[in-house]
């Protein structure tokens, strides 16, 4: 490998890793409510962490910016809302299935964006959680 390309890679891992860290250390406190539980009402607040603490307009920013060829903010999304499947999957789901079948990830990012174009203002997180409350209704998996 090459000093320029050996350079590149470098770079490239330490803007990731410099990323990483300025989402961590910009971490939003959300509340995702309100949610049903034992036939009451009542939002659950948790830490977010990376482009779930962004507003949904910034989401659909990132998915107009996309349909001109600039994936970069629109894959920072998809990335965190695979790992935030991927959780719910292990610890709401106990390991057992998926809250989504393969190749729905189309009628998610739509999901998301119509839920994003409609409430702004939104988190990110909050859209990916009320996303997966629709997906686990009865009959929709």
């Amino acid at each position: 490998m090459n000093i320029k390309k050996s350079g590149l890679i470098l770079r490239t891992i330490f803007a990731s890793i410099t990323i990483l860290f300025a989402s961590i250390s910009t971490a939003a406190s959300i509340v995702t409510g309100p949610l049903v539980s034992s036939g009451q009402q009542k939002g659950i607040e948790y830490m977010v962490y990376g482009q779930g603490r962004f507003s949904c307009g910034d989401y659909v920013q990132a998915r107009r910016q996309a349909d001109t060829g600039q994936y970069l903010q629109l894959n920072y999304y998809r990335h965190w809302m695979a790992g935030y499947m991927s959780g719910y999957n292990r610890y709401l789901l106990k390991g057992v299935g998926a809250v989504a079948s393969k190749g729905a990830e189309q009628t998610i990012e739509l999901g998301l964006e119509d839920y994003c174009r409609e409430h702004p203002e939104d988190s990110f997180a909050l859209a990916a959680a009320s996303i997966m409350n629709e997906l686990t209704k009865p009959g929709k998996q």
